[in-house]
């Protein structure tokens, strides 16, 4: 997946272009997700998404992602992925993890991150 690309469109007037692998470098969402990230563009690019990405983030505990381009096999996989992430700790990884209230915001934790 090496030569796949991913531009960034979360400011539509100047988008960001990076590799997948520079993506996970840039901080948009904690590193404990990248490998639940990798696993999700690898399907996407497979079935046909052409690697423009509105916005990644975290939001209340869980990832969020929003594509340029849409249909409901994307769609499915993004949202595949969303769930799968209020069990994978968003620092290290770690599962079990659980979304946790922390001086009123909520993030994906495992026990060890907390």
């Amino acid at each position: 997946m090496t030569d796949k690309v991913i531009t960034y469109l979360e400011y539509p007037a100047n988008p960001v272009t990076y590799s997948v692998e520079k993506f996970l470098q840039s901080g948009y969402v904690g590193v404990g997700w990248n490998d639940l990230l990798t696993e999700m563009f690898e399907k996407l690019f497979q079935a046909g998404w052409d690697g423009r990405l509105l916005q990644l983030k975290q939001k209340f505990g869980t990832l969020r992602v929003y594509l340029y381009q849409s249909s409901d096999t994307l769609w499915d996989i993004t949202n595949e992925y969303e769930n799968r992430s209020s069990f994978v700790c968003e620092d290290c990884g770690g599962v079990p993890a659980e979304i946790r209230n922390i001086f009123g915001v909520l993030y994906t934790k495992c026990a060890d991150c907390i």
